[in-house]
């Protein structure tokens, strides 16, 4: 045996790539030990790892990625670039059909418990209805909105809708020889409102399921032309979006109905509008937007 085979497998017996347990002759580390040959170091090398884990791993994570992005849009279709959400079905059974042909102002009916009854708003008109609490009224758009026990004005923005229930409901219409929004203000061919609504408002809105979110609004009047400002809390809390949302108001009065449009200054939301209808002596509105419910007192 030649002094380097010896050396070999003294150093084999300690080396930590070899696996060797005596810690007392680990000076005489082949890794570390300069005076040994190419050859000796090269049968002691420890192996390289393998491509082969490197690639199962980047596998692994693609497929995780791509089946988070599949889980996504499923569960929001409405945000994914270039795909159409279906629109909303009409509820099923529905029992009874309500319109107003001319001449008709006013229908009066009874509510069904077991089935929705379709009433259709002609186009250009305003609409009122009463029906008993906790009637179930459902939107175009797909939402449903429980009833409060008392009464809502709208523009005519939306032309049908569903409603389901039990005891007497009424709905009756107001159509209107002109109704302009070409500026993104209302006017309406009717006599001078007597009321006045100028000065400071509070308020709340019923948003879709979210708690009711507190808003206030200084409104100015010209005859039946309102302007003004308005401030309310971001329903959302996103850390992105401002916490008090702040914009203009422009709109009309007729009468005791009134009908807002809010127009966003401080983020990128579309305008809402308000339509309902004042108390007496113009101290308190209350009525129903797009979905939600609201009310305001002055100040």
């Amino acid at each position: 045996m030649t002094i380097l085979k010896k050396r070999k497998e003294e150093i084999s017996m300690f080396c930590p790539y070899c696996g060797n347990e005596n810690e007392e002759k680990n000076r005489f580390c082949v890794h570390r030990e300069s005076s040994l040959t190419e050859e000796v170091k090269k049968e002691v090398r420890p192996p390289k790892p393998r491509s082969e884990g490197i690639l199962v791993l980047c596998f692994v994570i693609l497929f995780v990625y791509g089946l988070g992005i599949t889980l996504y849009k499923l569960k929001n279709p409405s945000k994914t670039s270039g795909q159409r959400v279906a629109a909303p079905t009409q509820p099923q059974p529905i029992v009874q059909k309500i319109d107003f042909p001319a001449g008709i102002d006013k229908q009066e009916f009874n509510l069904n418990p077991n089935g929705w009854i379709l009433v259709k708003i002609p186009q250009g008109s305003k609409y009122q209805y009463s029906c008993p609490p906790g009637t179930k009224i459902r939107l175009p758009n797909g939402v449903e909105i429980i009833n409060s026990p008392y009464r809502h004005d709208r523009l005519g923005t939306i032309y049908t809708l569903w409603m389901k229930g039990s005891g007497k409901a009424t709905v009756s219409i107001q159509r209107f020889g002109s109704l302009s929004t070409s500026k993104k203000e209302f006017t309406i061919n009717r006599k001078e409102s007597t009321i006045d609504i100028i000065g400071k408002w509070q308020g709340t809105y019923d948003d879709n399921g979210f708690l009711p979110i507190n808003f206030e609004m200084e409104l100015s009047q010209t005859g039946e032309v309102i302007t003004g400002t308005f401030s309310e809390e971001n329903p959302h809390h996103r850390s992105s979006e401002p916490s008090v949302l702040k914009g203009t108001v422009k709109g009309s009065i007729s009468g005791k109905n009134i009908a807002l449009e809010k127009h966003y200054t401080n983020i990128n939301w579309n305008p809402v509008t308000y339509n309902g209808t004042l108390n007496k002596d113009g101290t308190k509105a209350e009525g129903l937007g797009w979905g939600f419910i609201w009310s305001m007192r002055k100040r």
